[in-house]
């Protein structure tokens, strides 16, 4: 097979991912560039020099292209090579069971769309510069800084978060938000739910501090090595404990 014939392969199948992760209309993040830009994974990524590498336990990466898919993993640390990654790269995470998920300090990414994810710890610290979106997510730990917050359909998850503007949600239950990192501008607790329009507080998520240094925490997970990680055990720790 030709490297034209791998290539065109490779194309069609991350526009087949793009698709599955496509979040609804409503949830359209505005660009200040473009007026009707979909965030949720920058649709219109072209092809770049400097290919994405992952480890053996992560499949279907777009090896050609500037964004990065994880998708259809349980039970497994996933770490990618550390690459550098282009300002207009995105990040694409898709149903993963039983997961961490940690990133290099060196990877950045202008926007995330993270769809149909169980159990897992999806440690992205500061990976994000721009919006990130999700969509059905459960009994799951998130940690990481973004622009833009948007969950869709979640229930009993964790939010440790950094966000500049007020964190949306809709169609959630049971959602706990945190503080992660520097307090200047993070606005993880003005939550506004689309599903709650009442004037008194939404039942389906609260706002509290941990007392324990859990940037400490997140910071020893995320400089472990793959090799060096119990999966099992360092989720069943985190997710019996909160």
């Amino acid at each position: 097979m030709s490297r034209m014939q791998k290539v065109k392969i490779l194309s069609d199948q991350l526009a087949q991912i793009r698709q599955s992760l496509a979040p609804k209309q409503k949830f359209s993040f505005k660009s200040r560039r473009n007026n009707a830009a979909t965030i949720g994974g920058a649709v219109d990524i072209g092809p770049t020099n400097a290919p994405t590498q992952l480890n053996s336990a992560a499949q279907k990466v777009a090896s050609e292209q500037e964004n990065l898919v994880i998708t259809s993993q349980a039970s497994v640390h996933i770490r990618p090579t550390a690459v550098t990654t282009t300002a207009s790269a995105s990040l694409l995470l898709s149903s993963l069971k039983d997961c961490i998920v940690t990133l290099p300090e060196s990877m950045r990414f202008s926007s995330s769309a993270v769809k149909n994810v169980e159990g897992s710890l999806l440690l992205l610290d500061g990976a994000v510069n721009g919006p990130i979106h999700l969509t059905s997510v459960s009994n799951s730990i998130l940690v990481f800084y973004c622009r833009q917050f948007r969950m869709h359909d979640a229930k009993n998850v964790d939010v440790y978060l950094h966000c500049t503007s007020r964190p949306i949600i809709e169609d959630c239950e049971e959602i706990r938000f945190h503080p992660y990192g520097d307090e200047g501008g993070n606005m993880w607790q003005e939550v506004d739910d689309f599903k709650w329009l009442r004037s008194e507080k939404s039942p389906h998520w609260s706002a509290s501090r941990s007392t324990e240094d859990t940037d400490k925490k997140w910071k020893d997970i995320e400089g472990k090595s793959v090799a060096k990680i119990e999966v099992k055990q360092v989720l069943d720790d985190l997710l019996r404990n909160r």
